[in-house]
């Protein structure tokens, strides 16, 4: 994982897990990256040409999904990302988006981080709106925050045509 001095984002390096190698950023060729998938060995440059583990080109796969997190992406830097980290030292809410979005992983709320469910019932808000009448159906997006839920709904019609 990535590795730096204290207080000292520009000294940021990765230790390799599998032979405690060091690597910096800047000895890294983006242009000679590829994607491997680690239970069938098959890999892509591109997402477009896929080649077996041996190396033969193949069919691209149906679906792929991908779980990467900043660290890989050439439009930042390493040192950006120990900064942001450092950023977020005392203060949940940035720790929580820093891992959401840097990361790439889920937030695991601590044993008493969450409200009460009584709390969150006291804090709950009505709110009524017409539904036009070429509503065919309805969706809702929930985002949970340290204290509360935010919640959406959109109106869906015709064409997907929405409100």
């Amino acid at each position: 994982g990535l590795k730096w001095t204290p207080d000292d984002p520009s000294s940021v390096f990765y230790l390799c897990e599998h032979n405690a190698c060091v690597i910096r950023q800047q000895e890294l060729d983006f242009t000679d990256a590829r994607y491997i998938c680690e239970k069938t060995g098959i890999w892509t440059r591109d997402g477009i040409l896929w080649f077996s583990s041996s190396g033969e080109e193949i069919e691209p796969p149906d679906s792929v999904t991908f779980h990467i997190w900043t660290a890989y992406s050439p439009f930042t830097t390493w040192v950006q990302i120990v900064k942001d980290w450092m950023k977020t030292k005392g203060d949940t809410g940035k720790r929580k988006t820093f891992v959401n979005t840097t990361l790439g992983e889920t937030w695991e709320a601590k044993i008493g981080e969450r409200p009460d469910a009584e709390v969150m019932a006291e804090r709950k808000e009505h709110y009524s709106a017409p539904v036009p009448d070429r509503v065919a159906y309805l969706t809702a997006g929930i985002d949970s925050q340290l204290d509360r839920y935010e919640m959406r709904v959109w109106g869906w019609g015709p064409g997907e045509e929405s409100w």
